[in-house]
């Protein structure tokens, strides 16, 4: 497998750093290029490839806070991630959600200037939790901002934004080296890609949902552990599955598929079902677009809620000529695959 897949299948990735994501100064060593920091990984020396690929997992989010900040507004703060990392919830977020706690941050003693319980935190993207990240509102109005008007509907914009990335699904407690305590672990505590298997995917969707509500219990049907990667689409089929280990994927079974242009390639396929027949590296960035990347694009092909209408296909070559997104939701750099143990 490359170890990159740039912009025109570029050898030399580009940088990850945009204006959105510039976080100053943080108490961490390992700059990851604009969108945070990471503790320097001490088991063994990495490549720059191989640094960049453990940024990209832990931190980045393709641009999919947008995403998650409509969909805040689509559900009335039914599904809204802002609300799940509420800093008084700190020591009890694997139980509640099978979320995992950034070594880095600690739990918040007050309010910060918004009203807003969040982590102190050493990288100052980070929300607390592991995989999901934290970006400044470019729509937030200070005039407008009232906390209490926004826990009832989300519908005012707030100061913040939070984006998702791979590392909320497949950052696990190393059960080899597993934390004294589950709720607050150190670093070494951690493995980037087995998959982890305490989040309650749920619950992370269905944190304000009502309880009489016919998606409460469709969503409550899931079990620890496990994902459905197409839950946004909505293919009427209710099926979790144990998330996907992501290492050694080069090595798995491949699989004769026809291609766009006809031909026959033998591919491997991903995911347990068959899906992502497609090949490693778009299998991989299928993946970001599943999660919210280029979100303003495909929730315009399909109802992303109920799916009512049908839907169309994604059409790459539209995204990548720039079609209702910006430079920086597109992010020419490289996919690249994280370093494991």
């Amino acid at each position: 497998m490359p170890t990159a897949l740039a912009d025109e299948y570029s050898e030399i990735p580009t940088s990850i750093s945009t204006e959105y994501s510039d976080t100053g100064v943080s108490e961490y060593p390992d700059n990851c290029e604009g969108i945070g920091y990471l503790p320097e990984y001490t088991k063994e020396n990495l490549t720059d490839a191989e640094k960049r690929g453990r940024c990209t997992w832990y931190l980045w989010t393709g641009g999919n806070a947008k995403y998650y900040r409509d969909l805040a507004k689509r559900t009335h703060g039914g599904v809204d991630l802002l609300k799940l990392i509420d800093s008084r919830v700190h020591d009890e977020r694997l139980q509640r959600y099978g979320a995992i706690n950034d070594p880095g941050c600690e739990k918040a003693t007050a309010p910060d200037e918004y009203g807003l319980w969040l982590d102190k935190c050493k990288d100052p993207l980070s929300t607390g939790v592991i995989g999901l990240r934290k970006f400044q509102n470019p729509n937030f109005d200070s005039a407008k901002w009232n906390p209490v008007e926004y826990a009832k509907t989300s519908q005012i914009e707030p100061p913040y934004v939070i984006g998702q990335s791979c590392a909320i699904c497949h950052v696990a407690l190393d059960p080899l080296n597993p934390p004294k305590d589950k709720e607050h672990p150190k670093w070494e505590n951690l493995v980037a890609a087995l998959g982890n298997q305490y989040i309650k995917e749920n619950k992370l969707f269905a944190s304000s949902v009502a309880d009489n509500s016919f998606i409460k219990q469709v969503l409550d049907s899931q079990k620890p552990g496990t994902s459905d990667t197409s839950r946004i689409a909505t293919d009427h089929i209710n099926n979790p599955n144990a998330i996907n280990s992501i290492f050694n994927l080069g090595d798995r079974p491949t699989y004769p598929e026809v291609m766009n242009d006809g031909s026959t390639k033998d591919v491997n396929h991903i995911l347990k079902d068959g899906a992502d027949s497609t090949g490693v590296p778009i299998a991989s960035l299928r993946v970001y677009v599943n999660i919210g990347m280029c979100g303003d694009y495909w929730t315009s092909l399909h109802e992303p809620l109920l799916g009512r209408t049908p839907q169309k296909p994604f059409d790459i070559a539209s995204k990548r000529r720039g079609r209702s997104a910006k430079a920086g939701d597109r992010q020419k750099h490289a996919w690249l695959m994280p370093k494991h143990s």
